[in-house]
This record gives structure tokens, C-alpha cells and sequence, in this order.
């Protein structure tokens, strides 16, 4: 029996060792299979950087048409190509300006000492009658704010004086026509032969206004016309709501 079991011996310990080998080929079959898979994953990591790098180079020599229409605001119509590829153009809808800019006639206008006196237009610098809008000015010195264009307007007033010895003050209103409620309001002394006030006001459809001066130099002067921007004018431009 004793001898039995001393040659059983060997046989398990060949058989443990069997078992080990197999254990460890299987492990180094894993190892080198994990090693092939980190491989071919580092080959597609830089064959994904490698086609990124290409695609980025294609985008900036040639552009395609949805990275154009992305990337530019639609209503800029192509006038003409970059070196890039890039389109340069203009909006295509451009914002309406509506606005006026009235003179004194030619022949001037008698302003009597001490006399608040309403001011006659007669020539026009420029007028913008757009979209069917009527022109603002109604009368020789009545203007209107015709339906569409309640909003903000920019309010402009030069005004140029005959020159006097005679030291006096110039006052320049504009007005509203109904119950006389000063929207501009501009003075100086007689040291100065001209002077310009502007403002912003919120006008409402119907709005009718005019233009007035006064001066009290004791005698009688003169408003200089004509329609360059020395002589007296009124300008109105539409702003917006």
C-alpha cells in the first residue's frame, strides 16, 4: 500500500504541472490578444486624426454649400467669391430712411424786431418719399406726421442771421401747431450771426408742427435761405419705434 501511494505521487505532480502550463499559455493567449486589439485601436486613432486633419484642410481650400449658408447670415446675397471660397455680398433688404431736410426760399425771409414769426419753407435739400409715404411738410410752414410713421424722430434746426451791430437775443422754436407746446427751444445773444439745435422726439400719426424765430435787435433782419447747411433749415429723419 505505502508503495502504491509513493507512485501515485509522482503523477499527481506531473499532473499539477500540466494543468499550470495550460493555465499559462491560456493567459499569455490573452495577453497577446489584448496587445492586437491595442494595436488595431491606436491604427483607427490615427486614421480617424489623419481624415480630420484632410477634412479640415478641404473645408477651408473649398467650402462646401451647407458650411456657407451656415455660417453667413441668409439674407447677404454672393456678389463675388474670396480666395477662400467665402461669399461677399449686401443685405437684401436694406431699412427704408425716411426723412426731409426743408430751407428758407432763396429770397430770405423779413424777421420784424420783437415779433414771434412762423418760418416759410420753400426749398427742399433732399426729400425720401418712400414706400408711398406723402412728404411731411403740408404748407409753406406746416409739417405733419403722415399714418405708418409714429415713432422717434431726429429734429434738426439751423438758423443764419443778416449780421447786425445791434446786440439783441435769436430764439428758434419748433412747435406744435394745436395748443403751442415747444418740442425744440434754441437761443443765443447777437455776438453770433447763426446757431443749430437738434433733439429726439416721439411723434404720433397726425402730429401737425412749424417752425418759428424772434429777435429784438430793434430793428428788422433777416433770415438767409437757400439750401446749403450755412443758411436756415429744418431737418427731420425717422428713427424708429
Amino acid at each position: 500500500m505505502a508503495k502504491n501511494q509513493r507512485q501515485r505521487r509522482p503523477l499527481q505532480d506531473e499532473t499539477r504541472q500540466t494543468k499550470q502550463t495550460v493555465r499559462e499559455r491560456a493567459q499569455a493567449s490573452r495577453r497577446q490578444r489584448d496587445r492586437i486589439e491595442e494595436n488595431r485601436d491606436r491604427r483607427e486613432q490615427r486614421r480617424e486624426r489623419a481624415r480630420l486633419r484632410r477634412q479640415t484642410v478641404d473645408s477651408v481650400r473649398s467650402p462646401k454649400e451647407d458650411v456657407r449658408t451656415d455660417r453667413f447670415d441668409s439674407r447677404l446675397t454672393p456678389v463675388e467669391d474670396t480666395f477662400l471660397g467665402r461669399p461677399v455680398g449686401m443685405p437684401t433688404e436694406l431699412p427704408v430712411l425716411i426723412g426731409e431736410r426743408w430751407g428758407v426760399d432763396s429770397g430770405d425771409q423779413i424777421v420784424s424786431t420783437g415779433t414771434t414769426t412762423l418760418v416759410n419753407w420753400g426749398v427742399s435739400s433732399f426729400t425720401t418719399e418712400r414706400n408711398g409715404y406723402p412728404a411731411l411738410l403740408v404748407s409753406s410752414n406746416v409739417f405733419r406726421i403722415p399714418a405708418g410713421l409714429a415713432g422717434v424722430w431726429y429734429v434738426g434746426y439751423g438758423a443764419t442771421w443778416s449780421a447786425s451791430s445791434t446786440a439783441g437775443s435769436r430764439i428758434h422754436t419748433v412747435r406744435f401747431v394745436s395748443d403751442n407746446p415747444v418740442i425744440l427751444y434754441h437761443s443765443f445773444d447777437g455776438e453770433n450771426q447763426s446757431g443749430y439745435v437738434s433733439t429726439h422726439y416721439l411723434f404720433q400719426e397726425g402730429d401737425e408742427f412749424e417752425a418759428t424765430c424772434f429777435q429784438d435787435t430793434g430793428g428788422d433782419l433777416t433770415l438767409l435761405g437757400g439750401s446749403v447747411p450755412q443758411f436756415t433749415y429744418l431737418e427731420l429723419i425717422f428713427k424708429g419705434k
